[in-house]
């Protein structure tokens, strides 16, 4: 069983999965059970040093279920900043714990990689040690075969063909990487894929395994040089010391956050850590907060206290905690009168024009129609004055307003320094808009960790069945499909109740449904509450962007049963939500489809989800990500414009405490 709180740190930007070995072996069972493909990646000292130079290979990172730490120096830079739990995790430990998962779990299992013969060495060595282990494909590919298209094309098809299962990819890094995201081109793949490089040498005994004694002490890379001096020597000796930079830097930002030691040592630590930077030209060490004030990014949107997509992902940001930002926002729209919209827009331009936010970064939240016009000018007038802009789109019309004012949207967009989606097809068509302005996906924050593990009954008891649907009780998020089809279902289905939360709309709710709860608008603390004790969250929206309420469903491992509106498809790899077409007998079909699921598959479901929800919607994920965009903004030194770098040694060191997932 998964961990009920997954934890995570950032190491120079890297997101590092914090799990014990048995932690780790449950998630890829879990994983290897899922829908949908995952990757688990094990990066050690020279994949960091990889990872911080080349953005090609940080592409092949993104979206990766688990990163763990298999080289000595990135837990030990961890305990230096604070993470005192950090340990490392190899890929050869993880192989070998998985294969006697899959062994008494009944989970196939494929090696790809190693020298001929060697993979089938590594099976037969393990099939007589683990009986009940099923190896379903044994494959050692040349380089030429991985660079032809037939075969990986080939070799996808004979991975789909297995639905649930582990493969173990040894092929090192970077190739084991980018042949998973070629083998995803190909095939819908499902499974859990891991990166585990020289892990099938070990298990064949081709390689000789360093002694506990040693890998304990962090010297397996010199028993390894022993063995094969002509191979890794430049490796280990020349290559790898470059991260000791990185070290050092992380020793003395933990310096810096204990207790204030001694001035001469204090001032030998860091002046080591200057020193520490002729291998990575970044920013100064980290000092403390008297020494270098944060940058305030200041959000530009709705008032935070009122209800509303924007206002909740404002809200949530504003508890972000970050190495070398922080967070505050200023409210341009609150319900009422436009005029007082208005107003409080032009008070804030005024106090841009008179330099008081000319030391900080905007970051405005724009949906549509008024609000491109309103936040429009500020971000217009914010590139006047010099002051770095990130923009976030919202709204579910933000397409059709697109369509409505081309030339206002373009005039808008092509002011901002950086552009944020909510997902792919958002970015898809802002890039055609303005394609020569940066633009990231970034995921709405899916909130605090949750409360309560994801076996909790929650507040009802074991007898009732409950599904919630939370929005606007309307047409646009499909209510009307739910009243439809909802008195059948209850008829069939006594079990079952339906929570409703959400403002009334254009639905007439005076005759009220079946075996149905009207809330009306309620915080969201209080649909989380009945989001833990339900067997899903209803939402067949017709038009959509990314909703707050079904990404904090699936950070609580709660199944959706959603429609395809929007960027809803982006959270398909979470692997619980049910799709469905915006019609009454297609949202029926889905929600017998998820009544339908065997209670182990639909826990292996609720458990992926939450694994893929901590790694992209968690607010420890999103404000790492957040904190990158921010630091490649630099204002150029004469005040005026702004540059955006994408050099990874000038953006600021992330930090972060531990995430619970």
């Amino acid at each position: 069983m998964m961990q009920d709180k997954a934890k995570v740190y950032v190491l120079h930007g890297l997101r590092i999965d914090d799990v014990t070995l048995e932690e780790a072996a449950d998630s890829v069972v879990d994983l290897a059970r899922g829908p949908q493909a995952a990757l688990v990646v094990t990066p050690n000292s020279d994949h960091f040093l990889r990872w911080q130079r080349s953005a090609a290979f940080r592409s092949l990172y993104e979206g990766a279920a688990l990163v763990l730490p298999d080289g000595f120096p990135l837990p030990l830079m961890a305990r230096f900043e604070g993470h005192s739990g950090a340990t490392r995790l190899t890929g050869s430990d993880l192989f070998m714990s998985a294969m006697d998962r899959a062994a008494t779990e009944g989970v196939p299992v494929a090696i790809i990689g190693g020298k001929d013969g060697v993979a089938e060495a590594a099976a037969a060595r393990l099939s007589l040690s683990r009986p009940g282990l099923r190896f379903f494909l044994l494959d050692s590919p040349s380089p030429a075969q991985l660079a032809d298209d037939t075969y990986v094309r080939g070799l996808a098809d004979r991975l789909a063909a297995e639905p649930d299962k582990i493969v173990a990819l040894c092929l090192g890094s970077p190739k084991q990487e980018q042949l998973y995201h070629q083998l995803a081109r190909f095939a819908e793949l499902q499974g859990c894929f891991l990166g585990v490089g020289a892990a099938v040498d070990f298990a064949a005994g081709t390689v000789r395994r360093a002694p506990a004694a040693i890998q304990t002490l962090g010297l397996e890379w010199l028993f390894r040089l022993v063995q094969e001096p002509r191979r890794l020597w430049r490796r280990y000796l020349l290559d790898n010391t470059r991260i000791l930079p990185y070290v050092v830097r992380s020793a003395a930002y933990g310096l810096a956050l204990r207790a204030r030691p001694k001035a001469p040592v204090r001032r030998a630590v860091l002046a080591i850590a200057a020193l520490g930077y002729w291998n990575a030209p970044r920013q100064d060490p980290a000092p403390t907060t008297a020494e270098r004030p944060k940058r305030v990014v200041l959000h530009v949107g709705p008032d935070v206290t009122t209800q509303g997509g924007m206002a909740s992902v404002i809200a949530e940001y504003l508890t972000f905690g970050m190495s070398d930002f922080t967070m505050t926002s200023y409210a341009t729209w609150a319900p009422g009168s436009k005029a007082g919209s208005v107003l409080r827009t032009a008070k804030l331009g005024l106090s841009m024009m008179r330099g008081k936010h000319s030391q900080q970064f905007l970051h405005v939240h724009v949906s549509e129609s008024g609000s491109l016009v309103r936040e429009g000018a500020v971000i217009v007038l914010a590139r006047m004055l010099g002051i770095p802009t990130c923009v976030s789109l919202h709204g579910a019309d933000f397409g059709d307003s697109v369509k409505r004012y081309p030339r206002l949207t373009k005039a808008v967009l092509s002011r901002a320094s950086q552009l944020i989606c909510l997902g792919p097809k958002q970015k898809e068509l802002v890039e055609g808009i303005v394609p020569d302005v940066p633009t990231e996906v970034v995921f709405n924050p899916s909130g605090p960790a949750p409360a309560a593990s994801l076996d909790a009954a929650g507040p009802f008891g074991p007898a009732t069945r409950h599904f919630v649907f939370a929005g606007e009780v309307g047409t646009r998020k499909g209510f009307d499909l739910i009243a439809e089809i909802w008195p059948g279902i209850a008829r069939n289905h006594p079990d079952l109740w339906l929570h409703v939360c959400g403002p009334a709309a254009d639905v007439d709710i005076s005759q009220p449904l079946p075996q149905t709860s009207y809330h009306g608008t309620v915080s969201r603390a209080e649909v989380q509450s009945l989001l833990r004790g339900a067997e899903a969250l209803l939402l067949p929206s017709r038009r959509e962007v990314l909703p707050m309420s079904v990404l904090e469903s699936l950070r609580l491992g709660v199944p959706v049963v959603a429609s395809h509106a929007g960027e809803l498809d982006s959270v398909r790899a979470s692997s619980a939500v049910y799709y469905c077409e915006p019609q009454a007998s297609s949202l029926q079909d889905a929600i017998e489809d998820l009544l339908a699921t065997a209670p182990a598959q639909q826990s292996a479901r609720s458990r992926a989800a939450a694994i893929w929800s901590a790694a992209h919607t968690s607010n420890e994920s999103i404000a790492a990500r957040l904190e990158l965009v921010y630091s490649q903004l630099q204002p150029r030194l004469d005040g005026g414009g702004f540059e955006r770098t994408n050099d990874v040694d000038r953006l600021s060191h992330l930090h972060r405490s531990d995430a619970s997932a």
